[in-house]
């Protein structure tokens, strides 16, 4: 039996959450407002460059078993990169877009790309069927639905569906922060590790060289990363101002040869970590029907094996809901 389920957001959690749903043989659609998968996850490769826009440096507490499942060797995939509290840091030593094309390539059910949902509703009294509207007009009909979109455009297609669930997404708060990436020659560059004391608006600052992850940093060099918090997102500037910022910092003033900038304004969540949050989130789900679920770092997960975890969950109460 056809079960016809729509997956909004084509991030992380939408990408994994189509993957459990291509496991189980389920009839979905993925749609993604953007000209790309991955949301904030976006590696650039140039230069002999690998550069991620997103978190770079992950936490890792126990196995991830999503690696082996996607062809992923792990002793290949991650490069270590030290030790926290009782688990490690790692980096994907080819990017963490090398995670988003695994995922991609094993969907084989429609993606539309470039299409953005305007709102969502029931087209029956039982409430069984849904209905997307996406903002060229078109409407798709669904028996289940998972959101992995950003809180923020989450509320505005739950207001037909159930106010009271969006009113509670209503004012989520982000920390837009401009992701800087720069190449230098190793001898122009003077110091290596985090960058202490820094200016705001500055986040953090930190230098890698090749010894640390040589597939990413040509021979001879070194990466700086850097994060600004961003007021104005209109600001044209200011990636020009984060580099400034930087180069002063480190008191350099060689020319970069490899430069990569990137800003996803909901990219790093605040509202999740404010103690109701949870509480909130399960009232939330008590709104919305069991057809109708949502999942990505908004919500309930914020690392990435947790992230894997709670898109499956999520797929899988909106089949079990439509079986």
């Amino acid at each position: 039996m056809s079960r016809k389920i729509i997956v909004i957001g084509g991030g992380l959690s939408g990408l994994a959450a189509a993957w459990t749903l291509e496991r189980a043989g389920a009839d979905y659609t993925l749609i993604e407002v953007k000209r790309a998968l991955g949301g904030s996850i976006h590696t650039d490769r140039r230069g002999g460059f690998t550069s991620d826009s997103s978190q770079f440096i992950l936490e890792k507490f126990a196995d991830w078993p999503f690696l082996p499942a996607l062809g992923m060797d792990e002793a290949d995939a991650l490069a270590p990169m030290g030790r926290y509290r009782d688990g490690a840091l790692v980096a994907f030593t080819h990017g963490t877009g090398a995670l988003i094309d695994a995922l991609a390539a094993r969907l084989t059910r429609p993606v539309m790309m470039r299409m953005a949902v305007s709102s969502l509703g029931f087209l029956s009294r039982d409430e069984t069927m849904c209905g997307v509207c996406l903002e060229n007009g078109v409407m798709m009909e669904a028996r289940g639905v998972v959101i992995a979109a950003p809180a923020r455009y989450a509320e505005r297609m739950l207001r037909s569906l159930n106010a009271q669930a969006a009113a509670l997404l209503e004012d989520y708060q982000y920390d837009p922060t401009l992701r800087l990436n720069l190449g230098f020659r190793a001898d122009d560059v003077a110091v290596s590790g985090d960058a202490n004391d820094l200016p705001a608006p500055l986040k953090f600052v930190q230098v890698l060289g090749h010894d640390r992850l040589p597939t990413r940093i040509p021979d001879g060099h070194v990466l700086v990363r850097a994060g600004m918090r961003v007021a104005d997102l209109a600001d044209a500037q200011a990636g020009a101002a984060a580099e400034r910022l930087v180069r002063e910092k480190l008191g350099i003033t060689a020319e970069a040869v490899y430069r990569h900038v990137r800003l996803w304004p909901e990219g790093d969540p605040l509202t999740c970590y404010a103690p109701e949050h949870k509480a909130t989130m399960a009232a939330i789900d008590a709104q919305l029907p069991q057809h109708v679920r949502l999942t990505g770092s908004d919500y309930r997960a914020r690392r990435l094996d947790a992230l894997f975890a709670d898109a499956e969950a999520q797929a899988q109460a909106v089949l079990a809901a439509i079986s």
